[in-house]
């Protein structure tokens, strides 16, 4: 008898099922999921919350999330991605929780993200983030920006941050 494997991966072919289109909210938070984020979710155009959180996702995370403008919510905490933050993540100009935190990121914090004025609650912290918390990012603080938290706390800090409201 073939012994049957179960994938836990997301199919690369999700943004293109046309039933998808009208999706607005996508949460597959703590499903064991593996492999990495596939760039065609970008296609669900009419994404509002998207919630993949603690799960072994891996790689990098895609530049073509940009392209969801309408998403509010971005949750890709507790995964293994990797790489920098991607500085078009600036496009999504109505998201309100963005959710990086337990990942492998490294790099800068890029200074475009200061452009998310309706940003509500910034969660960079466990990562290998180096340099200093971006100025724009910390205008953001006199605005709607109630939580941000990075590794600016220790013995020797990742991150240089006088406007975190939770250091790590």
């Amino acid at each position: 008898m073939p012994t049957r494997t179960n994938s836990r991966k997301i199919p690369m072919q999700i943004g293109f099922l046309g039933f998808f289109s009208q999706l607005k909210v996508l949460y597959l938070d703590d499903n064991e999921m593996t492999g990495t984020i596939p760039s065609s979710v970008a296609n669900m155009r009419g994404l509002v919350d998207l919630y993949l959180s603690k799960n072994n996702l891996e790689g990098p995370i895609p530049k073509t999330l940009s392209k969801l403008s309408y998403l509010e919510n971005l949750r890709l905490n507790d995964n293994q991605l990797t790489g920098t933050i991607p500085v078009e993540l600036d496009k999504l100009q109505k998201l309100e929780y963005l959710y990086l935190q337990n990942n492998g990121l490294d790099g800068a914090i890029p200074n475009e993200l200061g452009v998310l004025n309706k940003l509500f609650r910034l969660r960079l912290h466990s990562n290998s983030l180096t340099g200093t918390m971006p100025r724009g990012v910390c205008h953001l603080r006199g605005l709607h920006l109630e939580e941000l938290q990075a590794d600016c706390e220790g013995v020797s800090p990742r991150m240089e941050c006088t406007c975190c409201t939770t250091c790590f």
